[in-house]
């Protein structure tokens, strides 16, 4: 089996958690990715996210979230429990 295969995603689908990083700091949980990777209009890939409590709102109104995009360099797919992930 190729080694690529035992790496996690590095780009996230619509509904998958994510981590952000929304500033140089620490990763943070409680958001989820509502697009997949974008080009913007300047030639950065961009992906679309939204606050967890915002996401399942809006799936129990049967609306689109409402969020916020980041380069993708921001968004991290977590490869196994985000609580084992932030723990270092």
């Amino acid at each position: 089996m190729p080694p690529f295969f035992n790496r996690p995603p590095r780009v996230p689908d619509p509904g998958q958690r994510v981590l952000v990083r929304l500033t140089d700091g620490p990763w943070r949980e409680g958001f989820r990715a509502i697009s997949g990777p974008i080009t913007d209009e300047n030639g950065e890939v961009i992906v679309w996210v939204a606050e967890e409590t915002e996401y399942r709102q809006a799936r129990a109104e049967e609306r689109r979230p409402v969020g916020f995009r980041l380069p993708v360099e921001r968004v991290k797919v977590p490869n196994f429990p985000l609580r084992r992930l932030l723990r270092g």
